[in-house]
């Protein structure tokens, strides 16, 4: 009795887990994808070239996985062909386990993804917590007793249902935007305001005297006998920045960021031409609201591509001026090239998707809003 509760407690932990890591990551397939890119361009430089073949099967690779990670998690709680579950998490929390333990040993990928933006873990956290799920699985493999197996039509077809639930909701993202976004360019955040820390960092010294630490509020400026060991922020999440590296330049390359806090303006996001043209067919609505655009709002084009973006600017008529950023610095503000952002002295008031452009009536009345406000 006690073997089974302790394993049904074991399986729903394991289980939930997996799901809530593989739901935050369907949320976000974009994301995903970008942090496999990463792996595979580390390991191809570090074990073999073989791995940039995988580069451009990112995305599927991605959706899979994630849809992988809910399924099973699923399968493991409901008991669904209990034996042939356990395998596959555990052989997938080796695979993950020796990305965690890799990228943290040799400091390669800052941030593991495990749970996307929702969730952010240091390789070593990430490490660990696959440790610990693994030694769970594998206690649950190898037992001999208490495998039931709950293979039936009604545990069948809640799979099938995880499966289209899982696949639908990714491809949703891909073609909108996340249901939920963990970004700090989120609709309601300030992106100034994101620029610097929300309180003055608190720190503490650690110091040595007559060879015992001690941490102290304050250096001791005044006392010479203290030896200086480490400092340490005591308030780390609150003080730092959340965002870093929003840097926004014009052709000539002159720092416009403050004057892209000011005002009302249309962002539109294109980090890639090439990936940009992909998605034409769906230029027509936006082109019709830049042409129709109050002039209190200011249309600017945010590109990482400026060798390509003025031709492909006038190709279709996008009578805007564009400045430069960072690739990264693009997909993270929105998934989605071309992507559109509305701004209000640096608040995110919307988001939309090329698919889902506005018109202008719909449009004004976040205007409207914001003006009233």
């Amino acid at each position: 009795m006690l073997s089974r509760i302790i394993n049904t407690v074991i399986s729903w932990v394991v289980g939930a887990t997996f799901i809530l890591s593989g739901i935050i990551k369907l949320n976000d397939p974009t994301g995903t994808a970008i942090k496999l890119e990463e792996y595979f361009e580390v390991f191809s430089t570090d074990f073999s070239p073989f791995f940039e073949h995988f580069v451009p099967y990112s995305m599927q690779m991605s959706i899979f996985l994630s849809t992988l990670e809910v399924c099973l998690g699923l399968a493991l709680i409901i008991q669904y062909r209990k034996v042939f579950t356990l395998w596959g998490l555990f052989l997938i929390l080796l695979f993950f386990g020796f990305l965690t333990f890799y990228s943290a040993q040799f400091d390669k990928v800052t941030d593991c993804g495990c749970f996307g933006d929702a969730i952010p873990l240091t390789p070593w956290e990430s490490f660990f917590k696959d440790l610990a799920l693994l030694v769970l699985t594998g206690y649950l493999l190898f037992q001999k007793r208490e495998r039931s197996n709950y293979q039936n039509v009604t545990t069948t077809s809640l799979m099938l249902i995880c499966l289209s639930a899982c696949v639908g909701s990714a491809l949703y993202s891909l073609q909108h935007l996340p249901f939920r976004d963990f970004r700090p360019y989120a609709v309601g955040l300030n992106i100034e305001k994101q620029m610097s820390g929300s309180v003055p960092c608190e720190h503490v010294y650690i110091m040595e005297k007559d060879g015992e630490e001690v941490q102290m509020k304050e250096y001791p400026y005044q006392d010479s006998s203290y030896i200086f060991v480490d400092m340490k922020t005591i308030n780390e999440e609150d003080c730092m920045p959340k965002i870093t590296d929003y840097y926004i330049s014009d052709r000539e390359g002159n720092d416009v960021t403050r004057d892209t806090f000011e005002g009302q303006k249309l962002l539109i996001i294109i980090e890639s031409v090439a990936k940009a043209k992909e998605s034409e067919k769906t230029l027509a609505p936006l082109v019709d609201l830049l042409d129709k655009l109050p002039k209190e709002v200011e249309a600017i084009v945010y590109t990482a591509d400026p060798d390509h973006i003025e031709a492909y600017l006038n190709d279709h008529s996008l009578k805007v001026k564009y400045y430069i950023a960072d690739g990264t610095l693009l997909k993270a503000m929105i998934r989605s090239n071309p992507g559109l952002i509305l701004l209000k002295d640096a608040e995110v008031i919307k988001k939309w998707h090329v698919n889902d452009t506005p018109s202008l009536p719909k449009l004004e009345k976040f205007l409207v809003k914001e003006v009233v406000k």
